[in-house]
């Protein structure tokens, strides 16, 4: 249960608390959660603010940013801008908390990201942000990896002859028996999952079924990690294939296939 804020054009109103999906920053402080609010930048009726050639949003932006920069005081707490995941981007919102006190550590901006993992080789400051979202990526399901005695290995990325192309970017594979454990692990999903999408340390991407492995073990390769982490005993899991489900085609492939027939 997470407290939220929207911030509008002239206001802040305060909701909850309310259900949310839970992610490796929450998984990790259960008992704190009153000190994280999720905050989303929208209209004065809750939409989402719209850009128009015709009306200058400056002060509107500024004022947004002053949010992100100085933080949001309520009830005697002061919240500061923590993070965001993808999802969270498109629909304007972020993550922000409060200091608290964590098995006798002042928890702050610093500590909490300090634990996800080594971002210093990072230059970018978008690619720096986007890879701190890994952590507040919602994942609702999280498997030990050792209570579960998966073992986890570094296989190399399939690519072409001179290397120039890599065909297994971001996709790693999983025995049947670690499969077994993790659908175990959760009984709610009634089939056998076959594809996993994952967050494991500064890894993510998808873990495919391959049946000619033998014991428990996943196998992730390097495109599919983004920064060196230590944070590597949950195997957190967005999603589970164990359906078909529908698909289309983007407006330009549809729009490239007409042309050529």
């Amino acid at each position: 249960m997470v407290f939220k804020a929207n911030i509008t054009p002239t206001g802040m109103t305060l909701q909850g608390p309310e259900p949310e999906a839970k992610n490796r920053i929450l998984r990790r402080f259960p008992d704190h959660t009153e000190y994280f609010i999720r905050v989303q930048f929208c209209e004065e009726d809750g939409t989402d603010l719209q850009f128009n050639w015709r009306v200058s949003n400056d002060r509107i932006y500024q004022r947004f940013k002053d949010v992100f920069k100085n933080g949001i005081a309520i009830g005697g707490r002061v919240y500061g801008f923590l993070g965001f995941s993808h999802s969270s981007l498109r629909s304007h919102s972020a993550w922000f908390v409060a200091p608290f006190i964590h098995e006798s550590k002042l928890q702050t901006y610093f500590s909490i990201i300090s634990r996800i993992g080594n971002f210093g080789d990072i230059y970018s400051p978008a690619r720096c942000a986007a890879r701190i979202g890994q952590a507040f990526s919602e994942t609702p399901f999280a498997i030990s990896l050792s209570a579960n005695k998966i073992k986890d290995e570094l296989i190399p990325d399939v690519k072409s002859k001179d290397g120039s192309r890599v065909f297994s970017d971001g996709v790693g594979t999983i025995s049947q028996q670690a499969v077994e454990a993790i659908h175990a692990a959760t009984p709610q999903q009634k089939a056998l999952p076959t594809c996993f999408q994952i967050r494991w340390g500064g890894a993510k991407g998808m873990l495919g079924l391959d049946v000619r492995l033998k014991g428990k073990i996943m196998l992730v390769r390097p495109s599919m990690i983004k920064f060196e982490s230590d944070d590597k005993a949950n195997l957190e899991i967005c999603d589970m294939a164990n359906k078909p489900i529908p698909l289309v085609l983007n407006r330009q492939v549809c729009y490239r296939k007409t042309i050529s027939f």
